[in-house]
């Protein structure tokens, strides 16, 4: 990607864009299934759906946003708030 930054205004494609189209897609399609790889082994069938979906995420918006994202759903139940009641507790 630092290549594209140096591409003059009067670029051509075939000598300044495709050659670093070619190496950013190369190197991209060699990282993406490894990533996938890393982030599945050890998880149960029943979450691989989730971790996969984490995954593509953090691929959309980073890592950073995938963390503010998903950590208040992630809290420990002890931590939410009960619903409150207003006649008291239920009796049995």
């Amino acid at each position: 990607m630092l290549w594209l930054t140096r591409v003059p205004a009067d670029a051509g494609y075939l000598t300044d864009l495709l050659p670093a189209f070619l190496v950013a897609g190369i190197g991209i399609g060699l990282c993406a299934p490894s990533a996938q790889i890393g982030a599945l082994s050890g998880v149960t069938e029943s979450a691989s759906g989730l971790a996969s979906g984490l995954v593509e995420r953090m691929r959309e918006i980073g890592a950073a946003g995938v963390a503010a994202e998903s950590s208040p759903p992630c809290r420990p139940r002890s931590s939410r708030r009960q619903p409150s009641t207003a006649s008291g507790p239920r009796s049995p």
